[in-house]
């Protein structure tokens, strides 16, 4: 009897986003289990090798690039039947709307149905996200969420969701010689956005400088926004520090020199610099609402996201006060066991396993 197949979407592997580091640790869980379930992995063909590593239980299938709705609403279809497939996983919010195949959608967040102002082309993203969802995301076979957060916002919608968390054990592992010599001056760390409704950038930069007790000794580092000096045009002062795009090796070492992460995002679908601070040791300050009250636990020091003065005295506190951020630190590294990479290849494992099962 031939093992049971399971397509998984590997349209983002390798790129330096959010969904390129969720397949990447999401391939890396399940790569090495002990099942009888052979995992195709799709990829395009511009993939960086360095992210297709071997694993026993996993075959990549190279496609020609293309954009990704004809990539995910035509290739990955005829790519499962053309490998008799049994099941896809759709990793990244959408799902084909002709694929017959039994399906797993992971949701990530529903900001895509927030009413908030876009160019042209985030507007057509989430034009195409929102008629996927409605349409056939929902009437998959099943639907995972990344955090308690995005199941209780499907839930709002009616549509079960089994909550699996994230993973960043490949990327920490991986960067694990990082060195942790001190930079010449010690810098916050921010992943910024543009967004007023995301990341709150503005309110950190904000509430940097406007304590010189922070500007004098401290940087601030922005990740994700190269060129926010422009955006920003208040931020000319030195102590503010955006930039450029990095690999993973590079982030790996900015993490693990940061005297502290500033994750008060407003808006969030599960919220990775938390963790991924827990897994490099650097106390972290992160929003008093969920998801990242969520995810942090009770392992970072919480303050509200709207309030300017209140997160610039956090980011005073941590900084004075050794014993606090010690003690956060110690706390992120016994919280960071809840999102192992076990955990989520145990999860996963078993909701395939239920629905390879299922009697047809």
């Amino acid at each position: 009897m031939s093992a049971s197949r399971v397509l998984i979407d590997g349209y983002f592997l390798g790129k330096p986003s959010g969904y390129g580091r969720f397949i990447f640790e999401l391939c890396r869980a399940i790569g090495n289990t002990n099942t009888g379930i052979e995992f195709i992995v799709a990829v395009q063909s511009s993939a960086d090798e360095a992210f297709l590593p071997k694993y026993k239980n996993i075959k990549y299938e190279i496609l020609n690039d293309s954009v990704f709705p004809l990539w995910e609403q035509l290739k990955i279809p005829i790519c499962a039947a053309r490998n008799r497939c049994n099941l896809i996983h759709f990793p990244y919010n959408t799902k084909s709307l002709l694929s017959l195949h039994r399906s797993v959608t992971t949701v990530h967040d529903l900001t895509f149905f927030s009413k908030t102002k876009r160019d042209w082309k985030s507007a057509l993203i989430h034009y195409y996200m929102r008629t996927t969802f409605n349409i056939s995301v929902r009437n998959s076979d099943a639907i995972i969420a990344v955090s308690e957060t995005t199941r209780d916002a499907l839930r709002m919608k009616s549509i079960a969701a089994t909550r699996i968390y994230n993973t960043v054990d490949g990327f920490i592992g991986a960067q694990n010689s990082s060195g942790r010599e001190k930079p010449a001056r010690p810098y916050f760390l921010h992943r910024g956005s543009y967004a007023a409704n995301h990341r709150n950038t503005d309110r950190v930069i904000e509430a940097f400088l406007s304590c010189p007790e922070l500007t004098e000794k401290y940087d601030l580092k922005i990740l994700g926004v190269p060129d926010g000096a422009s955006h920003w045009t208040n931020t000319a002062d030195r102590p503010v520090i955006f930039l450029d795009q990095v690999t993973d090796g590079e982030l790996a070492s900015i993490y693990a020199k940061s005297s502290c992460v500033l994750a008060v995002s407003l808006l969030e679908g599960f919220c990775l610099p938390i963790v991924e601070a827990f897994g490099f040791g650097v106390p972290v300050i992160a929003s008093d609402v969920n998801p990242m009250m969520e995810i942090a636990g009770d392992a970072a020091l919480l303050v509200s996201p709207y309030d300017v003065e209140e997160l610039g005295r956090a980011m005073l506190r941590v900084m004075s006060d050794a014993d606090l951020a010690q003690s956060l630190v110690q706390k992120g590294r016994l919280r960071l066991a809840e999102f192992a990479s076990e955990n989520m290849a145990h999860e996963l494992l078993k909701i395939y396993g239920e629905l390879l099962n299922r009697d047809t």
